[in-house]
């Protein structure tokens, strides 16, 4: 496709010179994180279209950018308001929000966002909430229904599907699996359970989950690998 300008204003056409769109838009523009689609902007607000020229999103909003660290989900902003839409234009988050970020790399495991009073939850892509929107911090790890969020000063270990919440006896989380997580105490890294329960004790420099439950670790300069119940491999 071809974009095409007459008198200041923007569409697009195809190889043989079809019109694709009228010639009404102010900007026309493909962005890193859009995929199959281009956003467009009139009366100075902004939209999307698709390659064919449909209309995916109506220019109602003041912005519409990528969210980083996920591909194909988008910010957009109405009424100084956020939320989120896929490439598509399908709404995954109304625009309620103060902010949205990434809760990881995977979309499957939801969005965290922020209201208006700066507490902190997470959204799934079926608009559910999946974590209360009441907490201080949230860190970028999850699995398993198991989150890690700050509530009253206190770290915890927030599982929704068991509704329960438990206290983090650790500095950090950096990783989660399917039944375990890499901790930080002390500058040192150790495993436990999902459940909090002490599995390895903190005493390596770094320590990598690579498959299952196995794990690169690095100690006095020197790495290998063990598994989940510090047995060498």
């Amino acid at each position: 496709i071809l974009k095409v300008e007459k008198n200041g204003k923007y569409g697009i056409i195809n190889s043989t010179g079809k019109e694709l769109t009228s010639i009404e838009y102010d900007e026309i523009t493909a962005s890193a994180g859009i995929k199959n689609s281009l956003k467009v902007k009139k009366d100075n607000k902004y939209g999307l279209i698709d390659l064919s020229g449909k209309v995916l999103l109506d220019c109602n909003y003041e912005s519409i950018e990528p969210l980083i660290g996920i591909s194909n989900s988008l910010i957009t902003t109405k009424d100084g308001k956020k939320g989120l839409v896929s490439s598509t234009g399908s709404v995954i988050i109304d625009n309620e929000y103060a902010d949205i970020k990434s809760l990881t790399n995977e979309y499957e495991n939801g969005y965290i966002v922020k209201n208006s009073e700066g507490k902190l939850g997470v959204i799934g892509t079926s608009k559910k909430i999946l974590l209360p929107i009441e907490y201080d911090e949230i860190k970028n790890v999850y699995a398993e229904s198991t989150y890690i969020a700050k509530q009253s000063g206190s770290w915890k270990i927030v599982n929704v599907k068991d509704n329960t919440s438990t206290d983090l006896n650790y500095d950090d989380v950096k990783s989660m699996d399917s039944s375990n997580m890499v901790v930080v105490k002390g500058g040192k890294y150790g495993i436990a359970t999902l459940a909090g329960e002490e599995k390895v004790t903190p005493q390596f420099d770094s320590l990598k989950n690579i498959y299952q439950n196995y794990y690169i670790a690095q100690k006095d300069g020197k790495q290998g690998v063990i598994d989940s119940d510090n047995i060498v491999k």
